[in-house]
């Protein structure tokens, strides 16, 4: 009768060390795996974007407008947002959309120019699913120069919208 409930005994312990370890692998593998594809689900990268005017001084314009994109869309804490420094390689790459969103390891690009004329601005702007290289968005926005805060503002809240 002792060995038939040490026995019975030994099974309980033996079955939930099992389960714990189950649960274990299945949280450690599985779940993390979740967690990393996720964590990519929601992630940008914002393009250098290209200069259409003719004064190359335009290029520090749009640069300026790139900054202040990526200082809205970072406060959105659902939205990994790459640096500006880890994008600049790709200012004129010839990489395809699912080549650079491999590289920086995120689903969304959004890129861009900027056309300045006397006065008025012209921003484009297409927001890119990296992995099927597919344009989900895409927005010209014709401003005065005056401006040109909203509109940076408009930007950056169409795109945190649309994702």
């Amino acid at each position: 009768m002792f060995i038939a409930k040490n026995t019975k005994y030994i099974s309980v312990i033996v079955s939930f060390t099992a389960l714990i370890g189950i649960i274990f692998i299945y949280i450690f593998f599985f779940q993390k795996s979740f967690l990393k594809s996720n964590s990519i689900e929601n992630s940008i990268a914002v393009l250098p974007f290209k200069n259409l005017s003719e004064n190359e001084a335009n290029r520090y314009f749009a640069d300026g407008v790139v900054e202040d994109i990526l200082d809205r869309m970072s406060k959105i804490s659902e939205l990994r947002v790459t640096s500006r420094t880890s994008v600049e390689r790709f200012r004129e790459s010839s990489e395809s959309a699912p080549e650079i969103g491999k590289k920086l390891k995120v689903n969304y690009l959004l890129e861009g120019s900027v056309q300045r004329h006397e006065g008025k601005v012209r921003i484009i702007i297409q927001l890119i699913d990296a992995k099927n290289d597919r344009h989900i968005l895409s927005e010209k926005i014709d401003r005065d120069m005056e401006d040109i805060l909203e509109l940076q503002s408009d930007v950056a809240k169409l795109i945190a919208d649309k994702l």
